[in-house]
């Protein structure tokens, strides 16, 4: 497989509709540490599969012989379709290679856009690479689409102030440019971390009774840091 996976044209309305196709490209997430890694010279057939609230039916399904090299056009996903899972079939449809994408609405997908497709092998994996910073004792949670982690301490057991973002987009880590609250010897040791519904995180507690709240839009935390009521470390926190 090459790296774009296919290209397929969706509908943006709802079953068996009229409205114009949008031409889209699915492309494979190369993997840094392994740009090999989710790939096979055994592919033949693409499979496509809408996710969202709706029943599974030949309808939300499509598929292609990789070797065609043609776009794939599909007029039968339902509006409400928010992701995309996709197979690579071996010669007797043994599946090889499943992915599946981020979550988009599909009214706004751009004509001639891109929708990012991590694939690996069945019930195994592709590493990513490693973290900008090595910890240990993190936290990690959640954001929209992406993965953020903060805390920990490095290998010489010093606290790790920095928070980084893992880009499921991208398949790559990347560092948030700001210091984060905690004591100079424990850092956020004893902090929570917790996903709010609208996909902010608050940070909260530790050796400091301060929190902030991170913005998956900014990609930022709140600056400076709020004070709780009280202090608190290895508590429980719940949305």
């Amino acid at each position: 497989m090459t790296v774009t996976v296919a290209a397929i044209a969706l509908c943006v309305g709802s079953l068996g509709c009229d409205d114009k196709l949008n031409q889209v490209f699915l492309r494979r997430l190369t993997p840094e540490a392994a740009p090999e890694c989710g790939t096979s010279a055994d592919a033949k057939t693409l499979r496509i599969t809408a996710v969202g609230d709706f029943t599974h039916t030949d309808a939300t399904t499509s598929s292609i012989e990789i070797s065609l090299g043609e776009p794939l056009f599909i007029d039968s996903f339902p509006k409400s379709t928010h992701a995309l899972e996709v197979e690579v079939l071996a010669d007797g449809g043994t599946v090889i290679e499943i992915g599946r994408s981020e979550a988009f609405d599909i009214a706004k997908l751009r004509d001639k856009g891109e929708i990012a497709i991590f694939m690996a092998p069945p019930n195994s994996l592709c590493p990513t690479g490693p973290p900008i910073h090595s910890r240990q004792g993190a936290l990690a949670v959640v954001a929209g689409n992406d993965v953020i982690i903060v805390g920990g301490s490095d290998q010489n057991g010093r606290p790790v102030f920095r928070p980084e973002i893992y880009l499921t987009g991208q398949a790559r880590f990347q560092e948030i440019e700001q210091n984060l609250f905690g004591d100079p010897m424990n850092g956020l040791a004893g902090a929570s971390l917790t996903a709010l519904p609208d996909r902010r995180l608050v940070l909260a507690g530790g050796a400091l009774n301060a929190f902030q709240v991170y913005d998956p839009e900014t990609r930022l935390f709140s600056e400076p840091p709020n004070l709780l009521s009280q202090d608190r470390a290895f508590h429980a926190a719940v949305a």
